[in-house]
């Protein structure tokens, strides 16, 4: 089973298009990706940073600066 929400984090940080189109609408663009809902809540609330951010140091991604959607 893949982990959708770290194969989308992946996928931000390739393609600069993707980037741009999530920080004008992430909702839509982590939906469209396929990452559960529970994953977007989780990126969209900007106090699970310590969350998101021992998610991804499991799966090798050292680095979420870009990631959260900050409001």
């Amino acid at each position: 089973m893949t982990d959708k929400l770290v194969e989308f984090v992946n996928k931000l940080d390739l393609d600069p298009a993707l980037d741009n189109a999530y920080f004008k609408n992430p909702q839509k663009i982590l939906e469209d990706n396929g990452v559960e809902p529970e994953d977007i809540a989780l990126m969209l609330d900007n106090d699970n940073i310590k969350a998101l951010q021992k998610r991804f140091e499991m799966t090798g991604i050292k680095s979420i600066i870009r990631v959260s959607h900050f409001k």
